[in-house]
């Protein structure tokens, strides 16, 4: 196995692993670590079962379950789908998902340590992959900002709230009235990571919907 990091802020290649295998405790504490260190993984080149991907996951803690129900897997409600394949009129999966920047589930009392993704079908143009994902460091922008700005955000909570912006932004319209089942939570706008101590700021333009203490503007 063969960690290769991106060299950007983020990021990093597991290379000569095959995930469908049980993976022993020494393999599995290298990618933990890769995790928490570079904060977005990608394994190519994998051919996972469902159970398979489950059990992977399962490594890294409790597998959630999204409220979303109507796009679980209907024999394996761990995992969702992220579609934009419609059947009969319908979304199978998840089609609006990633519109908005935002942090999975934030909008839960215990948001979920990772997110997994595991691409079954990638549309292609011309040879390259369409619908791509992007991802930011939380914890390099909270290093970013000068004292002041630490200063005046020290202590803040954030409103989180799954309808959020989304109601703003017009995504998901369709699955609006479950999301405004959600109860909203309240979270610290910087948090320490529980593994590299590291001080992350966690607000995001999806989700956040006011700071507590001040004007919504």
């Amino acid at each position: 196995m063969q960690i290769v990091s991106s060299s950007d802020v983020i990021g990093a290649e597991i290379q000569d692993v095959d995930l469908s295998q049980p993976l022993d405790a020494a393999d599995f504490a290298c990618i933990e670590a890769a995790f928490n260190e570079r904060a977005v993984i990608c394994v190519p080149g994998q051919r996972l079962s469902e159970p398979q991907l489950i059990a992977f996951a399962r490594r890294f803690g409790e597998v959630e379950r999204i409220f979303l129900s109507q796009y679980a897997h209907p024999r394996y409600p761990e995992i969702m789908y992220v579609s934009n394949i419609k059947e009969n009129g319908h979304d199978i999966g998840h089609a609006d998902a990633g519109r908005v920047w935002h942090t999975d589930m934030s909008y839960t009392a215990r948001p979920p340590r990772a997110t997994l993704l595991y691409a079954l079908e990638v549309p292609i143009e011309n040879g390259v992959a369409l619908g791509e994902t992007h991802y930011a460091s939380a914890a390099h922008a909270y290093d970013s900002l000068d004292e002041e700005e630490k200063r005046q955000i020290a202590g803040l909570r954030a409103v989180h709230q799954v309808a959020g912006r989304r109601a703003q932004t017009g995504t998901g319209q369709h699955d609006q009235a479950l999301r405004r089942e959600q109860p909203a939570v309240v979270h610290p706008i910087v948090r320490t990571h529980p593994h590299t101590g590291r001080k992350c700021l966690y607000v995001s333009k999806g989700e956040c919907e006011a700071i507590e203490g001040m004007a919504r503007d």
